[in-house]
Protein backbone atom coordinates (compact mmCIF):
# COMPACT_ATOMS: atom_id res chain seq x y z
CA UNK A 1 0.00 0.00 0.00
CA UNK A 2 1.46 3.39 -0.90
CA UNK A 3 1.85 6.16 1.67
CA UNK A 4 -0.71 8.30 -0.19
CA UNK A 5 -3.55 5.76 0.12
CA UNK A 6 -5.50 5.37 3.29
CA UNK A 7 -7.09 2.18 4.46
CA UNK A 8 -10.78 2.30 5.22
CA UNK A 9 -12.22 0.12 7.93
CA UNK A 10 -15.87 -0.43 8.48
CA UNK A 11 -17.31 -2.07 11.52
CA UNK A 12 -19.48 -5.08 10.82
CA UNK A 13 -22.25 -6.03 13.21
CA UNK A 14 -21.37 -8.82 15.61
CA UNK A 15 -24.02 -11.51 15.79
CA UNK A 16 -25.11 -12.64 19.23
CA UNK A 17 -24.64 -16.28 20.26
CA UNK A 18 -27.52 -18.50 19.24
CA UNK A 19 -29.65 -21.04 21.09
CA UNK A 20 -30.71 -18.73 23.90
CA UNK A 21 -27.58 -18.44 25.99
CA UNK A 22 -25.33 -15.47 26.46
CA UNK A 23 -25.74 -11.75 25.98
CA UNK A 24 -23.70 -9.43 23.79
CA UNK A 25 -22.56 -6.03 25.03
CA UNK A 26 -20.25 -4.40 22.49
CA UNK A 27 -17.28 -6.72 22.10
CA UNK A 28 -18.10 -8.81 25.19
CA UNK A 29 -19.99 -12.07 24.90
CA UNK A 30 -21.35 -13.31 28.21
CA UNK A 31 -21.52 -17.10 28.18
CA UNK A 32 -21.49 -17.53 31.95
CA UNK A 33 -24.68 -19.57 32.00
CA UNK A 34 -24.11 -21.37 28.72
CA UNK A 35 -23.03 -24.99 29.05
CA UNK A 36 -21.95 -25.57 25.45
CA UNK A 37 -19.86 -24.03 22.68
CA UNK A 38 -21.57 -21.64 20.28
CA UNK A 39 -20.47 -21.37 16.66
CA UNK A 40 -21.36 -18.25 14.71
CA UNK A 41 -21.32 -18.57 10.93
CA UNK A 42 -21.52 -15.31 9.04
CA UNK A 43 -19.90 -15.06 5.59
CA UNK A 44 -18.98 -11.43 6.29
CA UNK A 45 -17.01 -12.30 9.44
CA UNK A 46 -14.18 -14.68 10.23
CA UNK A 47 -15.31 -17.98 11.78
CA UNK A 48 -15.95 -17.74 15.53
CA UNK A 49 -16.49 -20.16 18.33
CA UNK A 50 -17.47 -18.95 21.80
CA UNK A 51 -17.30 -21.35 24.69
CA UNK A 52 -17.83 -21.10 28.44
CA UNK A 53 -14.72 -20.39 30.48
CA UNK A 54 -13.34 -23.07 32.77
CA UNK A 55 -13.77 -22.63 36.50
CA UNK A 56 -17.23 -21.09 36.41
CA UNK A 57 -18.10 -22.78 39.67
CA UNK A 58 -15.65 -20.46 41.39
CA UNK A 59 -16.99 -17.22 39.90
CA UNK A 60 -18.85 -16.31 43.06
CA UNK A 61 -16.28 -17.68 45.51
CA UNK A 62 -14.45 -15.22 47.65
CA UNK A 63 -11.04 -15.93 49.10
CA UNK A 64 -11.10 -18.57 51.78
CA UNK A 65 -11.94 -17.27 55.21
CA UNK A 66 -9.15 -16.92 57.70
CA UNK A 67 -8.96 -20.04 59.81
CA UNK A 68 -9.76 -19.60 63.50
CA UNK A 69 -6.60 -19.20 65.55
CA UNK A 70 -7.37 -22.22 67.76
CA UNK A 71 -7.70 -24.41 64.66
CA UNK A 72 -4.45 -23.01 63.26
CA UNK A 73 -2.72 -23.72 66.58
CA UNK A 74 -4.00 -27.30 66.49
CA UNK A 75 -3.39 -28.24 62.84
CA UNK A 76 -0.98 -25.61 61.60
CA UNK A 77 -1.89 -22.50 59.61
CA UNK A 78 -1.86 -24.10 56.14
CA UNK A 79 -3.86 -27.20 57.13
CA UNK A 80 -6.35 -25.01 58.98
CA UNK A 81 -6.79 -22.80 55.88
CA UNK A 82 -7.33 -25.90 53.73
CA UNK A 83 -9.89 -27.35 56.14
CA UNK A 84 -11.70 -24.00 56.28
CA UNK A 85 -11.69 -23.76 52.47
CA UNK A 86 -13.35 -27.18 52.21
CA UNK A 87 -16.78 -25.75 53.03
CA UNK A 88 -17.62 -27.09 49.54
CA UNK A 89 -15.95 -30.18 48.03
CA UNK A 90 -12.90 -29.28 45.94
CA UNK A 91 -9.94 -30.87 44.19
CA UNK A 92 -6.31 -30.10 44.95
CA UNK A 93 -5.88 -27.81 41.92
CA UNK A 94 -8.96 -25.77 42.84
CA UNK A 95 -7.83 -25.48 46.45
CA UNK A 96 -4.32 -24.52 45.37
CA UNK A 97 -5.70 -21.78 43.14
CA UNK A 98 -8.01 -20.40 45.82
CA UNK A 99 -5.37 -20.45 48.55
CA UNK A 100 -2.38 -19.35 46.49
CA UNK A 101 -0.47 -22.60 47.10
CA UNK A 102 0.99 -25.21 44.77
CA UNK A 103 -1.10 -28.33 44.09
CA UNK A 104 1.70 -30.48 45.57
CA UNK A 105 1.64 -28.51 48.81
CA UNK A 106 -2.13 -28.84 49.07
CA UNK A 107 -1.97 -32.57 48.34
CA UNK A 108 0.72 -33.09 50.96
CA UNK A 109 -1.16 -31.06 53.58
CA UNK A 110 -4.43 -32.92 52.87
CA UNK A 111 -2.82 -36.22 53.84
CA UNK A 112 -2.71 -35.49 57.58
CA UNK A 113 -6.38 -34.41 57.97
CA UNK A 114 -7.39 -37.36 55.79
CA UNK A 115 -5.54 -39.84 58.00
CA UNK A 116 -7.03 -38.15 61.09
CA UNK A 117 -10.58 -38.55 59.72
CA UNK A 118 -11.20 -34.82 59.28
CA UNK A 119 -11.38 -35.02 55.47
CA UNK A 120 -12.83 -37.62 53.13
CA UNK A 121 -12.19 -38.00 49.44
CA UNK A 122 -14.09 -39.37 46.48
CA UNK A 123 -13.13 -39.74 42.84
CA UNK A 124 -15.35 -37.89 40.37
CA UNK A 125 -14.27 -38.67 36.80
CA UNK A 126 -10.57 -37.79 36.68
CA UNK A 127 -10.65 -35.49 39.74
CA UNK A 128 -10.36 -36.49 43.38
CA UNK A 129 -12.70 -34.29 45.41
CA UNK A 130 -11.93 -33.66 49.05
CA UNK A 131 -14.63 -32.74 51.55
CA UNK A 132 -14.85 -32.30 55.29
CA UNK A 133 -16.04 -35.25 57.29
CA UNK A 134 -18.67 -34.53 59.97
CA UNK A 135 -15.83 -34.34 62.53
CA UNK A 136 -13.83 -31.98 60.30
CA UNK A 137 -16.92 -29.81 59.81
CA UNK A 138 -17.52 -29.51 63.56
CA UNK A 139 -13.87 -28.66 64.09
CA UNK A 140 -13.78 -26.01 61.32
CA UNK A 141 -16.83 -24.02 62.39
Amino acid sequence: MSAGRRAAFRRLPRPAPRRGCGRTRGDLHDLTFCDHAVTVVDPRLPPRVWYPARGLATVWHTDAAVAPQALADLLGRTRARILTALAQPAGTTDLAHRLGLSPGTVSQHLGVPHRAGLVTRARHSHVVLYMRSPLGHRLAI
